[in-house]
């Protein structure tokens, strides 16, 4: 006979999410928990196994997301479940279970688009060149625009 199966909690624990993970609420009760038959907050989630059971920091962190004291409408909420490994309990740090809004995934940078700057006027249609009327003797296209120059002035 196996004897796993009794040494597994019911609740959730650190060890179980060692990465953040996004859950929906199906359920909040209140419970008996632990030897001393103390009643919890225990809430359930869509498609775990175990249920968490809220201290009042997690409360107070659900009623914070959620924006309401009625834990009946927490029911569909989708928080995130991750391990706080810096937690102080009975003056030891300890990792533990917290709650937050879900955060947004992170992605590499977006990619920038590959748009070719706009082509000047004048690199499409060198002909198409504003005139200042100043002519530049190293503009070969003027040059030839102009023809031969003369050297002698005409006065």
């Amino acid at each position: 006979m196996d004897m796993g199966k009794y040494l597994e909690s019911r609740y959730l624990k650190a060890a179980d999410y060692p990465r953040p993970t996004i859950v929906t609420i199906e359920q909040v009760t209140e419970e008996l928990v632990g030897q001393d038959k103390e009643e919890k907050v225990v809430v359930y989630f869509r498609g775990v196994e175990k249920s968490l059971i809220l201290n009042k920091t997690g409360i107070t962190t659900m009623i914070d997301l959620t924006q309401t004291t009625d834990s009946d409408q927490w029911i569909g909420h989708q928080i995130e479940i991750y391990t706080d490994p810096n937690v102080m309990y009975a003056g030891k740090r300890t990792p533990a279970l917290r709650l937050r809004a879900p955060q947004q995934p992170r992605t590499a940078a977006r990619p920038v688009p590959s748009v070719a700057p706009p082509t000047p006027a004048y690199a499409a249609n060198p002909t198409n060149l504003v005139s200042d009327d100043v002519p530049d003797p190293g503009d070969p296209i003027r040059a030839a625009q102009r023809g031969p120059v003369s050297r002698n002035p005409p006065f």
